[in-house]
C-alpha cells in the first residue's frame, strides 16, 4: 500500500539510493536525478528538488558534486554506538522495597538501569503492583579503551568490540550488574528474570563535530537540501521534524 503506482505519494520500498546529482551544471540544472538499487537492479528517478533525509555522513559518498569543504563537514556526523537492553522481571518487589526506580552506574558497562515508563495504550495496561511483571531498561553508551584516542576513533573501537560480543556476554554482564545492585534477600536473578532482549546500534546517536561543521554541512546545494536529525545535530523525532521543516523551506 505504501508503494503502488497509482498513489500520489510513493515510498519506494527496499530501495537504496547510491547516487544523487544535478541534471546539468549546478547553476542551470532544472532537475535532480537519484539512482537507487532494488533487487540488484539500478533505477533512476528525477525531480525538481531533493531533500536528503538520511545518515548525513553518507551524503558525500552519494553526491560527488558536493564541494570538498561541505563533504568534510558532513563526514563529522558520525554516530556513537549504543545498547538498549530490556529485562523482563517476573516482579519488581525489590525495586518497590528500596523505593528506587532509576539507578545510575558511572563506569559500569550499563550506565543506566530503570523501571520502564508507566504507559497504557491500545489495550495494554502498565503494571499496577510490584507483584506483577515489569520491564526494566538498561542503557550502555560504550567507548573505546585506547587512552587519549580521538572521540571518533573511540566510537569505532567501541562499535567493533560491541558487535563482537555474544548474547551470553551480555547476559553475564546483566546478571553481575543487577545482582550487585540489588540486595540478595530481595533479588535472585534466576528466579526473578524472565527474559532479556538486547538491541545494539553500531550507529546510534549523532554527536556534535567541530564548531561550525553542522551548519556548513547542512547548507543547501543547488536543488538539494539536507534534513535528518543529524543536521541539528540531535537524536529524537522532534529534532528530525524541525530539520525536515527547515530543509523543505530552503527549497528554491
Amino acid at each position: 500500500k505504501l508503494d503502488e503506482e497509482d498513489s500520489s505519494v510513493r515510498l519506494r520500498l527496499n530501495s537504496t539510493v547510491v547516487r544523487l546529482e544535478h541534471d546539468g551544471s549546478l547553476n542551470d540544472a532544472e532537475h535532480v536525478s537519484a539512482t537507487y538499487v532494488n533487487e540488484g537492479r539500478a533505477y533512476r528517478v528525477r525531480g525538481k528538488h531533493c531533500v536528503m533525509a538520511g545518515y548525513n555522513a553518507m551524503i558525500p559518498h552519494m553526491c560527488p558534486e558536493l564541494p570538498a569543504e561541505q563533504s568534510e563537514a558532513l563526514a563529522f556526523a558520525i554516530k556513537a554506538p549504543i545498547v538498549y537492553t530490556s529485562v523482563l522481571l517476573r516482579n519488581w518487589r525489590a525495586w518497590k522495597k528500596l523505593g528506587i526506580g532509576f539507578f545510575a552506574s558511572p563506569g559500569a558497562y550499563y550506565s543506566v538501569a530503570m523501571l520502564d515508563f508507566p504507559v497504557s495504550m491500545g489495550g495494554y495496561e502498565y503494571t499496577k503492583t510490584p507483584d506483577n511483571p515489569c520491564v526494566i531498561q538498561m542503557i550502555s553508551c560504550p567507548y573505546g579503551e585506547t587512552v587519549g584516542a580521538p572521540r571518533l576513533e573511540q566510537y569505532r573501537e567501541a562499535r567493533y568490540r560491541m558487535l563482537g560480543l555474544q548474547f551470553k556476554d551480555y547476559e553475564e554482564e546483566i546478571r553481575s550488574h543487577l545482582s550487585g545492585m540489588l540486595p540478595k534477600k530481595l533479588f535472585d536473578f534466576d528466579r526473578d528474570v524472565e527474559s532479556i532482549t538486547v538491541n545494539r546500534w553500531g550507529h546510534g546517536y549523532t554527536v556534535r563535530g567541530p564548531e561550525g561543521s553542522v551548519k556548513k554541512g547542512r547548507q543547501p546545494f543547488g536543488r538539494i537540501t539536507i534534513a535528518n536529525c543529524d543536521s541539528a545535530p540531535g537524536a529524537d523525532a522532534k529534532t528530525a521534524i524541525d530539520m525536515a521543516s527547515r530543509a523543505v523551506n530552503e527549497l528554491g
